[in-house]
């Protein structure tokens, strides 16, 4: 009976956990800044394709960036699952694997946690907010950790399937994962290998996408009848961009051009505004269905980890994660609202035409356009492989009358992007293209190589036929579109270190526990842009490629006390207290901290309260991107509404210190006696820049 009892006793004793919260080891510590743990009953009952899926779920995320959302871009987001505590922004959610940061896999430093090994997963702990000087920048937000079940053995794996109920969007995936023990138990290997697929979805595969809502100005407003400035209507059209052509200025304005180049009168239907039209021809010269509505991207990633008992107090480690992506994704057709010049004397202008603008004593009128000779018009393809080294080292020792537990590790993390944005105008190209002229032999060329002027030949260019569909020739199409391009290396180098102890008592509650950390990484880019782009030459997107690096030096400690223990009016009081300094090599010296306190006043009602310093540091793109722009149409009220291009421009600047916010929180957790296994929590939070 003695021996029954001590085993009944040994197997209820809590194991130790680590607290995601916090870095200190503690059995049954309630952290005072909340955390939400998912385990992995959870993420199997979710049937889920992937973890985000899961997470994604909990009102606590807001904003994600997941494979169906995330389309054209520079930053290398597209296909990624990128994690956003708050809605405040994937940057500002620190994301670790084990406790341990994971490199970013993008130049805005967000991490896809598709290459994080979701069949060997025992649980994820969120953490929201209070959470930099623990875990350093990046956390103002809070921070997700994926805790691996580093003992599994076995094979496990399985096979997930679906389709839409339209019959498309078809998915799979397929994941297998093995562990098993050798050397007598003290040695432990586990692999998993990954592979999924996903379809894509078009918007103009579903019929709620294709009734043309738009908001759209108000054309009955004035400044003092009342009306809304703008509108939401559905059936509305680009009035000012037929496929095929449309003349938007002169005598003529309103004739289109459809199949092989026939003129007719565009029914600009209730009304038109600047740009749009509502009903009449709207539903030929809608742009909507040119996006995807869910891009097409497929993946495999592969996962090992080899761990080793050197000793009954030493454990060294060693793991590999590799992935590959790639992605395709549409977003919309090249479009020119009203805002190309074409003379005259253009030589595919259909003959009756001409003779009408040549009667009317026109030289020149001002033409739109939506480019759609290729049928899916421009997105981007994008194509990722990331490669993540980790080895280190954990175990404990006894000095100074306590036991100190510590751990240190290196990781090195490579992700190689390239990008590429198909069937976009080059500019130069096309505006030379379009100007096209009889030559003296009576064949069509462009105007540049058949004037006086030799000094602005367009050597190759090839005659671009405006008027009309299925008109253009595959020559002129092969011409004057292509894309920008961009193939960048992003890399992370990472050293860190941690050891935790009770080595001193303050008050009779119990003895005090101590951890100290120190943290060195090191990110680079190294990214190479197509010409074209580096002189904004494209019709909408440019690449931009740039080389930069950036160093980090942190240290840490982190207290906790345990300032009462059963007393008639609190069954414990806990603080928890730490600072974390950081050094950047560009942006500076940052400070930050949290207090926070546990007051357990009954076995079934617990408060919390946190007060914390949390920042996000600019990376390498807030701090060293060159300049980067793109075109866009706008419609100019001081001559008609006509749409006219403006270029956006942004760029890094070093001068950038990091963002902080000073986070408080406060909450209570009940759990109940009367009903068993509930338990219910409130917090309330706010996040204040300063």
């Amino acid at each position: 009976p003695a021996h029954a009892a001590d085993a009944q006793a040994a197997q209820a004793a809590p194991e130790e956990i680590v607290v995601t919260g916090s870095r200190i080891v503690r059995d049954g510590y309630e952290a005072p800044t909340p955390v939400t743990v998912v385990g992995i009953e959870q993420l199997q009952e979710s049937a889920k394709p992937n973890i985000a899926d899961t997470l994604n779920q909990m009102p606590i995320f807001q904003g994600s960036n997941t494979p169906a959302s995330t389309g054209i871009g520079n930053g290398g987001t597209s296909g990624g699952n990128n994690l956003n505590l708050r809605n405040l922004g994937a940057n500002r959610t620190l994301v670790l694997f084990d406790g341990r940061r994971l490199p970013s896999s993008s130049a805005d430093v967000v991490v896809d946690i598709n290459l994080i090994p979701d069949t060997l997963i025992s649980r994820v702990d969120v953490v929201t907010g209070g959470a930099s000087a623990v875990y350093g920048s990046d956390a103002l937000a809070g921070v997700v950790n994926f805790v691996l079940d580093t003992e599994f053995q076995g094979v496990k794996g399985s096979v997930m399937g679906g389709v839409t109920e339209r019959g498309d969007g078809k998915q799979y995936k397929i994941n297998l994962a093995a562990g098993t023990a050798f050397a007598g138990g003290r040695g432990h290997f586990v692999i998993e290998g990954l592979h999924d697929r996903q379809d894509g979805v078009d918007g103009d595969q579903r019929e709620w996408n294709m009734q043309g809502w738009y908001y759209i100005q108000n054309p009955n407003r004035t400044a003092t009848n009342g009306q809304p400035q703008l509108i939401l209507s559905d059936r509305v059209g680009l009035s000012q961009a037929y496929p095929g052509g449309i003349i938007v200025s002169g005598p003529l304005k309103g004739t289109a051009f459809g199949p092989n180049g026939q003129p007719f009168n565009y029914n600009y239907g209730d009304f038109a505004s600047g740009i749009y039209n509502v009903g009449g021809d709207w539903a030929q010269s809608s742009e909507m269905g040119g996006q995807s509505i869910m891009i097409e991207s497929n993946g495999t990633k592969v996962f090992s980890k080899l761990s080793y008992d050197v000793t009954d107090d030493i454990h060294v480690f060693a793991q590999f994660n590799t992935g590959e992506v790639h992605t395709d994704a549409r977003c919309c057709y090249v479009y020119h609202h009203g805002n190309l010049t074409v003379r005259t004397d253009n030589a595919f202008i259909p003959e009756p035409v001409r003779a009408q603008l040549v009667a009317a004593g026109v030289t020149s009128f001002a033409f739109g356009k939506q480019i759609r000779d290729n049928p899916d018009g421009f997105g981007m393809t994008n194509e990722r492989l990331a490669f993540i080294y980790t080895a280190g080292a954990d175990g404990k020792f006894d000095a100074a009358e306590t036991t100190w537990t510590w751990n240190f590790f290196g990781q090195r993390g490579i992700t190689k992007q390239s990008f590429w944005v198909p069937y976009q105008s080059n500019t130069a190209r096309f505006n030379a293209a379009i100007d096209a002229v009889r030559t003296p032999t009576g064949s069509i060329g462009c105007r540049v190589n058949n004037d006086a002027d030799a000094t602005n030949d367009v050597p190759g260019c090839v005659p671009y036929n405006l008027f009309g569909t299925n008109v253009l020739s595959q020559e002129a199409f092969d011409w004057t579109q292509d894309g920008p391009r961009l193939s960048q290396t992003v890399g992370q180098n990472v050293f860190g270190a941690s050891i935790t102890g009770e080595p001193f008592q303050i008050f009779p509650a119990g003895p005090v526990s101590v951890a100290l950390s120190a943290e060195f990484r090191k990110d680079t880019i190294r990214g190479f842009n197509d010409a074209v782009s580096a002189t904004f030459g494209w019709f909408s997107t440019q690449m931009t490629g740039f080389n930069a690096s950036q160093n980090v030096k942190e240290g840490a400690i982190e207290v906790l006390v345990p300032v009462l223990a059963d007393v008639e009016w609190a069954r414990s009081l806990d603080v928890n207290a730490a600072v974390r300094a950081t050094d950047y090599s560009v942006a500076g010296f940052e400070t930050t901290w949290k207090v926070g306190a546990t007051y357990q006043m009954t076995d079934e009602l617990r408060f919390r309260l946190t007060q914390s310093r949390d920042i996000r540091a600019p990376n390498l793109q807030d701090l060293f991107s060159p300049p980067i722009g793109n075109n866009n149409p706008t419609p100019d009220p001081f001559r008609g509404n006509v749409s006219s291009q403006y270029r956006q421009i942004t760029r890094g600047n070093t001068s950038l210190t990091s963002e902080r916010a000073n986070t408080s929180g406060i909450g209570v957790v009940y759990q109940p006696a009367w009903l068993d296994g509930l338990s219910m929590s409130a917090d309330y939070y706010r996040i204040k820049n300063n």
